[in-house]
């Protein structure tokens, strides 16, 4: 992985351009000069769904909004008082999109809702019950999108 960028908002309007041209995925990266999987990454993450449509400019706010997200404080390591009040709130079957709001504006902790997935299905892993206080099921594809791609031993 030494080599990894990211895509310039520059080769995303390629991308753009050469999808609404038909040119098929490997083509694109052909042209682009990238590996193939990166334009099938960027256009399944990126892509609307609604519209199945392919947008440079919306694809690199996207990309922005995802990599800012990432380093935000909001996903720094959880303290032991902090998961207290995730348990706590877990259990009184507040979402994990609850949870992080309540602790943000109650107990002044800012951490993502999504960590807080990350957290149950790692309790969940280790044999504690925090996920069957969920509303619903998290499926593989929804796991993965939320970071929770821990494999189960």
């Amino acid at each position: 992985m030494s080599n990894y960028k990211h895509l310039t908002r520059e080769e995303r309007y390629q991308i753009q351009a050469y999808k609404k041209a038909g040119f098929n995925q490997a083509e694109i990266a052909k042209e682009v000069s990238v590996h193939k999987s990166t334009i099938s990454r960027e256009l399944k993450r990126n892509a609307s769904k609604i519209h199945q449509r392919y947008s440079a400019k919306k694809a690199d706010k996207v990309s922005t909004d995802r990599r800012k997200y990432a380093s935000k404080n909001s996903n720094k390591k959880m303290t032991k008082n902090m998961i207290s009040h995730i348990v706590k709130y877990i259990e009184e079957d507040f979402s994990p999109e609850q949870t992080s709001a309540t602790l943000k504006i109650r107990d002044g902790f800012e951490i993502s809702h999504i960590r807080i997935y990350q957290y149950i299905r790692e309790d969940k892993l280790k044999g504690g019950d925090l996920h069957t206080h969920l509303s619903f099921i998290i499926h593989s594809r929804e796991e993965h999108s939320m970071g929770l791609n821990i494999k189960e031993k």
